[in-house]
């Protein structure tokens, strides 16, 4: 039973996530993932607090973005934000993830610059191993670096 609901939670988030691809404008896109190809820092917390670099999540992720040459320590004008936490209710343990891309924005019309979310994927599952985790943080990652790079693809290749 419990591997029939972790499955439906990754299907349900996976369709959503493709529903909500194919709704996207090329303007949508472009503000959410345009950073001139600029390198992002990772950051990830449990339970809301900041977990140490050499932390499995952490280091999954950092490897992810160094692979595809998109890593620098601390940042840039973008930064991927994992948070994890947990919940017991009724003996069961519930994690809820979110990935979210930040970066730095800009109003045109008053000049007023702040740092927003731009992009994020969001999940539940019941009594989650780190091996579950880690394959959802794999699937994030690919799904991030795939649209980041396609909009970012003219100023990767001139860089």
């Amino acid at each position: 039973m419990l591997a029939l609901t972790l499955a439906t939670v990754f299907v349900l988030m996976t369709i959503g996530t493709a529903v909500a691809k194919q709704h996207r404008s090329s303007h949508e896109e472009y503000f959410m993932f345009w950073n001139n190809c600029a390198p992002v820092g990772v950051a990830v917390y449990f339970n809301g607090e900041r977990v140490s670099s050499d932390d499995s999540l952490e280091r999954a992720a950092t490897s992810r973005l160094r692979s595809a040459r998109l890593f620098r320590p601390g940042g840039g004008n973008g930064h991927l934000k994992f948070e994890f936490s947990q919940h017991l209710h009724d003996h069961v343990q519930t994690v809820l993830f979110m990935v979210r891309f930040t970066k730095l924005v800009r109003d045109n019309a008053s000049g007023v610059q702040w740092v927003a979310d731009t992009w994020s994927i969001r999940g539940i599952g019941h009594n989650i191993t780190e091996d579950k985790l880690l394959g959802w943080l794999s699937r994030a990652m690919d799904e991030f670096i795939d649209d980041y790079l396609r909009v970012n693809e003219s100023a990767c290749e001139a860089g």
